[in-house]
């Protein structure tokens, strides 16, 4: 409880929930080590216009300078929902149904074959020898 002179509740940083951002930080470690490091995951996050966030979850392989945007997500300032942004759209009501969608994306037969894919050019790249 607040006294008369402090307006903010003493309980304010308690039961902080984890953002869509950390839950998606979390799974793009997890790919680096799963190829070598030939292709990496990436969250890029920015500030939407009407006061929201935008994270797009990038496939990256650095040896080739390349990017994929695999999904992105949206949601006001308030966390959940969430809305994705991939062939269709979808509503995320609190953050397990986030793993669930995630784990879902990111283990799809389309997702898999363009990790393969990406790790096959990049694995030819540092195979190749300059002329």
């Amino acid at each position: 409880m607040t006294t008369d002179t402090e307006f903010w509740p003493n309980d304010l940083l308690e039961n902080i929930p984890s953002t869509p951002r950390q839950v998606l930080e979390r799974v793009a470690a997890q790919l680096g080590p799963k190829t070598r490091n030939l292709v990496l995951a990436e969250v890029n996050t920015r500030a939407a216009q009407n006061g929201g966030f935008l994270h797009d979850f990038y496939l990256r392989v650095p040896s080739l300078k390349y990017k994929y945007e695999l999904f992105s997500l949206y949601h006001e300032i308030s966390l959940y929902p969430v809305n994705t942004h991939d062939f269709e759209e979808t509503i995320i009501d609190n953050e397990a149904e986030l793993e669930n969608f995630v784990r879902e994306k990111i283990n799809h037969p389309d997702t898999i074959k363009i990790v393969r894919s990406l790790v096959a050019q990049a694995t030819f790249e540092e195979d190749s020898i300059p002329f």
